[in-house]
């Protein structure tokens, strides 16, 4: 394994982290799961594609860091919603 990928392995993980902490922390578990990962599917399969098929020129870079920016976005936004869900608990 290259640096790069241990890179998206520990995005994914810490994504993966908050995705589950949120699951059981939300009311309507199925619809936020659906939304999420079909969200994370979504940008994930498209961004990769363009990493493996459209990499040409240094363009690899540009989709490289594209797919671990949404994934740690995604991830701080689910961590915010977390914090949100605690603070809101504790009223």
């Amino acid at each position: 394994m290259n640096e790069d990928t241990i890179y998206l392995l520990l995005a994914y993980i810490i994504y993966g982290i908050t995705f589950f902490t949120l699951m059981f922390n939300c009311k309507n578990k199925r619809l936020m799961a659906t939304n999420n990962l079909s969200l994370l599917a979504t940008y994930s399969l498209i961004l990769l594609y363009n990493l493996k098929y459209n990499s040409g020129e240094g363009k690899a870079l540009v989709w490289y860091m594209g797919i671990l920016f949404c994934v740690l976005l995604h991830s701080l936004i689910q961590l915010i919603l977390l914090l949100m869900y605690r603070l809101k608990q504790k009223k």
